[in-house]
Parts: C-alpha cells; sequence; structure tokens
C-alpha cells in the first residue's frame, strides 16, 4: 500500500515537472526528477512491482533528467549537473540496477563539450574499472559500456576518423566491431565491412558464440548484396537459412535461382536439412515443405512425428490435402498423448483436438472416440464436463 502511494505521489510530481520542461524551465524541473529518481529505486527494492509501475514511474524519471542534461547551460549549472551525475552514479542504492547506474555517466557523456570535461569523465570511468576485478562475471558488460561512453565524447567532440581510429582499437568488443562495420557499411566500405566481419566470425568461432557469428554473417550478405555479388549472396543467404532457419533468409537464396533451376536446388536444400542432427534443421524442414507446397512430404513428417504440437503447427496446412489421414493422426496423439493429463486446462486442450478433429471427421469417429473416452475416464468429471460441450 505504502509503495502504491509512493508510486501515485511520484507520479504527479513528474507530472509538474514535465509541464515545466514543457515551458523550458529545466532548472526548475531538475530537483523533481532528481527526488523521483532517488526515492523511488528504494521503493522499488521493497515492493511488488509485477505490474511495472514504479518503474515505468523511474524511467520517466531518467528520462526526464537526460532532458535536463542535454539542455544545460551556463557553467556553475553544468558543474552541479556532472557532480549530480557522479555522485548518482557512485550511490549503492543502484548497485542490482546497472542500468540505471549506467544511465548517469552516459547523461554525462552526452553533457561532455571540452576537453576538462572530457577528461574528467574518462578518469572517471577508467577508475571505475581499475577497482573492478577482471574475474568479475560483470566486468565484460561494464567494460563494454564505458567504451560506449566514451565513443559517445568521441563522435560528439571528435571527428568522424578519430571515432573510426577508436572503434579499431576496441575491435575485440562485439559492440564496437558492430559499429565499426555499421560505420564502413554507411561509407560503402564494402570490402571493410568484409574483413571487419570475418575476422570477427573467426574469434567468436573460438567461444562457439552463435549468435554473434550469425550476426557477423548477415553482414558479410548485406556487403554481398550491396556489391551484387551473386556467389557471395548464394553462400551466406544459405548459411543464415541454415543456422536460424527464417523465411527471409531462404527467399533471399531462392531468388539466386532461375525457376528451372530451383526445383533441384531446393532438394539439395531439403537433403542438408534431412541430414543435419541440429534441432534447428528438423523445426526448418517442415517450413521448407510449406513454402514449397511438398504436402506430401509434410504429412509425413507430421505422421511420423504425431504430437499435439505438430499438429498444432502444421494440421491446417494439412487439413485440405489429407482429412481422412489426419483424423487418424488426431485420434492417436488425442489418446495416447492428450486423455491421460489431468487437470481442467488439459481437458479444454483435449476438447479443442476434439473439436479440429470433428471437423475433418465424415464417418462420425469423434463420436465413437468421446464415447469410449468417456467409459474409460469416468471418474473424471471435469473431463466429461468439457467433452459434453462439444
Amino acid at each position: 500500500w505504502e509503495s502504491s502511494k509512493a508510486g501515485e505521489g511520484a507520479e504527479m510530481l513528474l507530472d509538474k515537472a514535465e509541464k515545466l520542461i514543457s515551458q523550458e524551465q529545466y532548472q526548475k524541473a531538475l530537483p523533481i526528477y532528481q527526488c523521483v529518481v532517488h526515492e523511488m529505486v528504494p521503493v522499488l527494492q521493497e515492493a511488488d512491482d509485477s505490474n511495472g509501475a514504479i518503474g515505468d514511474t523511474i524511467e520517466r524519471g531518467f528520462e526526464g533528467l537526460s532532458v535536463c542534461a542535454r539542455t544545460s547551460a551556463g557553467e556553475s549549472y553544468r558543474q552541479e549537473m556532472f557532480d549530480y551525475l557522479f555522485d548518482e552514479f557512485d550511490d549503492k542504492r543502484y548497485e542490482g540496477w546497472s542500468d540505471w547506474k549506467w544511465d548517469f555517466l552516459e547523461m554525462a557523456a552526452e553533457m561532455v563539450s571540452t576537453p576538462q570535461e572530457q577528461k574528467r569523465l574518462f578518469e572517471k570511468t577508467d577508475q571505475f574499472l581499475k577497482e573492478r576485478s577482471k574475474g568479475d562475471d560483470w566486468f565484460r558488460y561494464d567494460e563494454e559500456k564505458v567504451l560506449n561512453i566514451k565513443l559517445t565524447v568521441v563522435r560528439r567532440c571528435g571527428s568522424p576518423e578519430e571515432a573510426d581510429g577508436f572503434l579499431n582499437k576496441n575491435l575485440n568488443h562485439p559492440s564496437m566491431r558492430r559499429q565499426a562495420i555499421e560505420f564502413a557499411f554507411e561509407r560503402k566500405n564494402y570490402e571493410r565491412v568484409k574483413i571487419l566481419a570475418e575476422d570477427g566470425i573467426a574469434l567468436d568461432k573460438q567461444g562457439n558464440l552463435r549468435g554473434l557469428i550469425s550476426g557477423w554473417t548477415d553482414w558479410l550478405l548485406k556487403a554481398a548484396q550491396a556489391r551484387r555479388n551473386p556467389a557471395e549472396i548464394k553462400q551466406y543467404a544459405l548459411a543464415l537459412f541454415l543456422d536460424s532457419g527464417r523465411d527471409d533468409y531462404y527467399k533471399c537464396y531462392k531468388k539466386c535461382f532461375s525457376g528451372q533451376e530451383w526445383g533441384q536446388e531446393a532438394q539439395r536444400v531439403i537433403g542438408i536439412l534431412k541430414k543435419s542432427r541440429d534441432h534447428r534443421g528438423n523445426a526448418s524442414l517442415p517450413q521448407v515443405y510449406i513454402w514449397e507446397q511438398r504436402w506430401q512430404d509434410l504429412f509425413d513428417v507430421v505422421h511420423q512425428n504425431s504430437s499435439a504440437h505438430m499438429l498444432s503447427a502444421y494440421g491446417g496446412h494439412l487439413s485440405s490435402h489429407f482429412p481422412k489421414e489426419l483424423v487418424e493422426v488426431y485420434e492417436k496423439v488425442i489418446v495416447s498423448e492428450l486423455a491421460p493429463l489431468v487437470g481442467r486446462s488439459h481437458y479444454q486442450d483435449l476438447c479443442r483436438f476434439l473439436r479440429q478433429m470433428k471437423k475433418l471427421d465424415t464417418q462420425g469417429r469423434v463420436k465413437t472416440l468421446i464415447e469410449e473416452l468417456s467409459v474409460k475416464y469416468a471418474n473424471r468429471p471435469a473431463m466429461l464436463e468439457e467433452m459434453k460441450r462439444i
């Protein structure tokens, strides 16, 4: 109750601050935002914020602080703002809330406009890292935060060449490599994009970091498309599809072939997926059958791997092609997988599948099946009640 009242009070204060912001009275709005952020974070520590209301209030406070920081004018006001941001960054109340903690120095980075301010901020970040243990699980995260803060300052106060140089010195960090690639791509330096992405793949293969490898490969595809290199487009689009199963990569790959060529190539891709021991390959195979309208192949997969999941995912695609055969699959899944489960929600799932089966059933098999289940599970009144509604 107390946290709810505190939240309501904070919302009223924020409304007042936002009115002051609309009137460009930033210095009057600033202490309100400072108060809300400083006081509400400890409230969040103790409260049940399952609806996210307190977190949203704090976010509004940080957004207001950011506006005040960006519009700070006057030497004394700027110095007070810097002091405040540094003090809050050091405050123990933000321990455990890393994103909010770093927001203070990110705001400071948006304020920097002189070499003295830059020096002060960089010394602050360097000292923080110096006090951290490199064996700390969060060290890598904090290090990337520091690099991004410094990059913000270099981009604001330096030249594009200086920013590029900063990125190139820190390519072992994924966020820096990503931004270096974006920088090169914007300048149509596609060969540089390729080198950076390939080096990233080589580096991250050592740690088997598949998500990062996929991201670098996507940049290789973008560069190949920009250079209109068909061979590389094929190579990277197929690799990305096999890794992710995404339809956009599949369509990209398919566009590289004529209609006459595609039939044989599609069969080759299917062969690769069939041989795959990766769950992604198993999940992608039915999707390819759908895209290529190979309904018999899709039915064979569903029939061989009969389950509620398979019917939910692919039954709708097959209902007009194999209604009679699907009825048999539904019955098998209902009897062996769904009916034994206990609980009202499970009974409702069972009845949902019975209704789907009924749409395909021309032989009255559903009625007989319900009668059989009613006898077998006569001691389950809730199940019988749900089935009577069919």
